[in-house]
């Protein structure tokens, strides 16, 4: 872990001061409940950040606002 965070293109994300508010739109919208609260998670930060995800899992499609995309596709 502490290699891959040596990386120059790594960043760790962290919420910020409108995390809320941002985390309580992308459930809501996405109807994130149970195992995809996590998810949403993941999202919220994403979206506050500006930052293109990079998954194969596509559950986070329901996320509206969230850039995301398949690095298998």
């Amino acid at each position: 872990m502490d290699e891959w965070l040596r990386q120059p293109n790594v960043r760790l994300l962290l919420p910020a001061d409108d995390y809320w508010a941002v985390l309580r739109r992308v459930m809501i919208e996405g109807q994130a409940a149970g195992p995809l609260v996590s998810n949403a998670e993941v999202a919220a930060l994403t979206i506050a950040y500006g930052a293109m995800l990079y998954t194969a899992h596509r559950d986070f499609a329901r996320f509206p606002g969230l850039r995301w995309k398949n690095p298998l596709a």
